[in-house]
Parts: structure tokens; sequence; C-alpha cells
């Protein structure tokens, strides 16, 4: 058993084909706009401005409608009207699938069923820690994030899978390390596949870019673990907390630890972390 979506769940059972879910999926995307499209077809926002917002995200870990907001391209009350619209236009797979005649509501009911057991283990609630991290607040910090910061810097589901023992280097083509000091020092890792690191860039981008090389794919990552320290940095400063953060390497991760497993809808990767 290993952690999953319920897309990829569907396949391996045998429910759906890659074609059904690649359909599903291309409904999905028209149906569940983005609010910077909502807000271009609306008129609230010009293409170029969409673009420059979704550039700032690039450094940031605001919303989309907050970062609009605090660059005076979007009123809070054209946001809140865009994130209302945006609410009633939300497509699930399993809705998707009904839809398109690929899936029948009650035998949906009963596979959402058996994806909530088989996947009950990699609840944030039922997370299984190793010892030596479950005191961190840090750690917790960083966990919690990891998700969030990937929804709303790149609009991608990250889910968190089992951890393992990390005492030798990644496969993973991309990788980066930060260092994160408070009341104790966390050391921070990330290893990306090019699925995960090219859905970030995807996100990211205006439709002008050009494809983005490996050098500028691996400046993601470093941007994306930036963001991530940053986020852990300002929640301990909230409370009072001095904390310092060291620039992010590159090709580098810690040398011993826990390693996370990851996954993306496109991509996987792993969360290495310790403390000392």
């Amino acid at each position: 058993m290993s952690v999953k979506f319920f897309g990829q769940f569907l396949f391996e059972n045998g429910v759906v084909d890659r074609r059904q879910l690649k359909d599903a999926g291309d409904l999905m995307y028209w149906i569940n706009r983005r609010i910077g499209e909502l807000a271009a077809k609306m008129g609230y926002m010009t293409r170029q401005e969409v673009d420059r917002i979704h550039r700032a995200q690039r450094s940031s870990d605001m919303p989309f409608g907050e970062l609009a907001i605090e660059l005076g391209v979007l009123t809070r009350e054209q946001v809140e009207e865009l994130l209302a619209e945006q609410s009633t236009r939300q497509l699930r797979l399993g809705e998707a699938l009904i839809e398109l005649g690929h899936l029948e509501e009650d035998r949906l009911k009963q596979l959402l069923e058996r994806f909530d057991a088989d996947q009950a283990a990699y609840k944030p609630e039922n997370l299984r820690i190793p010892d030596q991290l479950r005191g961190s607040t840090l750690f917790g910090l960083v966990l919690d994030q990891v998700p969030r910061i990937a929804m709303r810097t790149a609009l991608l589901p990250v889910k968190i899978g089992a951890y393992r023992d990390w005492t030798a280097g990644a496969s993973y083509e991309y990788k980066a390390s930060i260092s994160i000091r408070a009341e104790e020092v966390l050391d921070l890792g990330i290893a990306a596949d090019e699925g995960f690191m090219k859905a970030v860039a995807s996100a990211t981008r205006g439709p002008e870019d050009e494809e983005l090389d490996r050098e500028a794919l691996a400046d993601m990552l470093l941007a994306f673990l930036n963001i991530l320290a940053g986020g852990a940095r300002s929640a301990l400063e909230d409370r009072g907390k001095m904390v310092e953060v060291t620039a992010p390497k590159r090709d580098e991760l810690p040398s011993a630890g826990f390693a996370f497993d990851f996954i993306s809808i496109t991509g996987k990767g792993l969360l290495i972390s310790a403390t000392r």
C-alpha cells in the first residue's frame, strides 16, 4: 500500500483506463476554471495582468486573489465575487467520470469508501512521524505547509506518504536543501522528478514563455524551497521566535534524517528532514 490519488486508485483497480482518466481531467480543467482565468473572462483583468500575478507567485506563497489585491490589480470585492463564482464550478474526478458515462453514481460511492479505507493511514491526522521529528515545531510547520504551498503557488495537489530512514542520495533529477534555525535546526531537502517540476512550472508561467530547461526548473525548486522555509519562519516569528534561514543549495540534500514520499497529480519526490 502506498499514498495515491483517486484516479490512480481507479486505474490500478481496473475501473477506468488512461484515456477515460484523460477525458475526465480535460473536462475538469475546463469547468474548474482558475481564478485568474475567471477574472480575465469577466473583464476584471487583462491576460497580461493574469500572467503578471502568476509570475509574482513564483516568489510568494500568497493566493492569487490576495496577491492581486496587494499589487492593486483587483479589489477585495472583486476577489470575493471571483471566489464565489469559482466555488460553483468545482467538478471532482468521480463527478466528471459520471458525466462522461464512464462510471455510475452508486459505483462511485462504493469506490470512494474503498479508497478512503485504503488511504486512511495517509490522512494528515494519521500520518506516522518518527520520534525524532514528532516534537519538532519546525518540522510540523513544514509538513503542514508542503501541500498548502504547492496548491497556492502552482495549483498542484500534493499528498504526503510514508517515511523511511534517509542515509543515501536520491535518484531524482532535481534536488535542493535549506536549513532553518530557531530553538532547533531543521535541515530540509526536496528531491523531485521532472513531472513534478514541470507541473510547478506550468502554473507559474505565461502562455508566451518558452519551454523551461533543466537549469530553470532547478531554479524553481530553489524558489519553492525558499517559500516553504519562509512560511515556517513567518509562523514562528508571529509567535515571537527568532529564526534564521540559510540560502538554499542546489543539488544537495541532508546527509541523514528521514525521507517522506510525496506525490502530485503528475510527479513525485521526497521531503527529507533532520533536526539537530
